[in-house]
């Protein structure tokens, strides 16, 4: 099976389209705007991807469809502030370009590795369907098509690529067709083909992969998702690949027994894979099977799955690390975009953050969700699909509010005390406010106040720290 980018058929008809458009205010929290310009056909299994440069500038690369045998890869840069600096097209009228552009750096700028083929023209150097790369060295403003490929069609246009930078600027891609799975560091001659390398999963079929390099080191490590029957075959897989081929890595929990025998719940594209800078590695995907009961962190190599809260039902998911070393994941549940932030030691996430349902013509339509948390602000930005437009959000942390007592009797003043924590680690600095009075919580996150009521009541208490959405829990006054 081969899968490229495809239409959505049940899409309303598409608005006009231009090659450009204009910089316009992005999603701050709460709103979503487009960054990718008029609507276009995008399709449902398009897999955007982003790359911050050291300038907080946020740039998003992404295919559309143009007309029968007609693609284009656009590139959008966001800037600190959510507001889109630039919308503009990397390359047009390919005959195909595959769902899933990578974009990473190089030593001089940024790069993207795609799938695809100029022409149906087997004498066409970018024809056949491999893998190739295109730079840019000023900020995405221009980009220039390199020569030569980066692998072979089982790279390129096979069941989903990978790509990652390295630190001497070259580009690592991986990708998988049936029971194989590749991967390669360095060109590729189609006149004179050597294969990548390469290993074989159990049984067909190898999906969607993915790679993610250990900050400041050459060491890179491959996700894949698999579908086949027995225990070594199925479910969520990953291997270091470099400087050295590791051994290969079940996720727990990717699949369970049902009554025909080993299942999964695959997410719909590659399972996130990210990398901290301290060596751990990190690895999202569904539990549960038929029903997607959550979506698990795991942390290669450990028998823990951390539970990602109010994630059940998810069909796609992305991870990201801020600056802290915590991780951001975001993910679509029944069209609902959704959002939390660990703490520093990925044991435990923060409250969900709803972020809304996307639409076309009044139906629910979100199609995939991307996030990255790596900027200079405390929040996270977020692109998701709706298959028309890249539509963006910025979305902060959530803090968890908690009190007690949180009810009691009599009209005396009663002594209330309030704990605020942050992914349940204690939050100072947050001030609570509750009945006209207020208190702001110490290095063990808590606080206290003497509240009254003459009668029956519900005294709201709020809790609010600058960098996070807040929190708030109703306290009942009673007889």
């Amino acid at each position: 099976m081969r899968r490229l980018l495809v239409s959505a058929a049940c899409l309303a008809a598409l608005l006009p389209i231009t090659l450009t458009a204009t910089p316009a205010d992005a999603g701050p929290a709460g709103r979503w705007t487009s960054v990718s310009g008029a609507a276009a056909d995008l399709g449902i299994i398009m897999r955007p991807s982003a790359y911050r440069t050291a300038d907080d500038v946020l740039h998003v690369v992404y295919v559309r469809k143009d007309g029968a045998s007609s693609y284009s890869l656009w590139h959008s840069a966001v800037g600190d502030d959510g507001r889109v600096l630039r919308n503009n097209v990397v390359l047009s009228d390919w005959d195909t370009i595959a769902k899933d552009p990578r974009i990473v750096p190089t030593t001089t700028g940024l790069r993207i590795a795609f799938g695809g083929q100029r022409t149906t023209d087997r004498t066409d150097p970018y024809g056949g369907g491999q893998a190739f790369q295109i730079d840019s060295t000023d900020g995405g403003a221009t980009w220039s098509l390199l020569p030569g490929t980066i692998g072979e069609a089982s790279i390129g246009t096979g069941y989903g690529m990978g790509a990652t930078d390295m630190p001497d600027g070259s580009t690592y891609v991986s990708g998988a067709l049936n029971a194989r799975v590749l991967y390669r560091n360095g060109s590729y001659d189609p006149e004179a083909p050597v294969a990548s390398p390469s290993f074989d999963t159990a049984t067909c079929c190898a999906y969607d992969t993915e790679l993610a390099r250990v900050p400041g080191t050459d060491q890179v490590w491959m996700s894949w998702m698999a579908n086949g029957r027995t225990a070594d075959s199925i479910g969520n897989f990953v291997r270091q690949i470099s400087p050295t081929l590791g051994p290969i890595l079940k996720a727990p929990q990717s699949s369970v027994n049902s009554d025909s025998g080993l299942a999964n719940s695959p997410l719909s594209g590659s399972p996130p894979l990210v990398a901290k800078a301290d060596g751990s590695v990190y690895l999202a995907y569904p539990v549960g099977y038929p029903t997607r009961r959550y979506v698990g962190i795991w942390k290669v190599g450990s028998s823990r799955v951390v539970r990602v809260p109010a994630s059940e039902e998810a069909r796609y998911a992305d991870l990201s690390v801020d600056r802290a070393g915590r991780l951001w994941v975001a993910w679509v549940s029944r069209h609902t975009v959704r959002a939390a932030r660990s703490n520093p030691g990925v044991t435990a996430f923060g409250p969900a953050r709803g972020l809304g349902t996307l639409k076309v013509a009044g139906a629910d339509s979100t199609w995939g969700v991307l996030i990255d948390g790596t900027g200079n602000r405390p929040n996270a930005d977020v692109i998701a699909t709706n298959g028309r437009q890249l539509l963006h959000q910025e979305v902060l942390a959530g803090l968890s509010l908690r009190a007690t007592p949180t009810s009691w009797r009599g009209s005396g003043r009663q002594r209330v005390t309030f704990t605020v924590t942050d992914a349940g680690a204690a939050l100072a600095g947050a001030r609570v406010s509750a009945g006209g009075r207020n208190c702001t919580t110490s290095a063990a996150g808590t606080c206290s106040m003497r509240l009254s009521a003459p009668r029956p009541r519900v005294i709201t208490a709020t809790a609010r720290k600058a960098g996070y959405t807040g929190d708030q829990v109703n306290l009942r006054v009673r007889r």
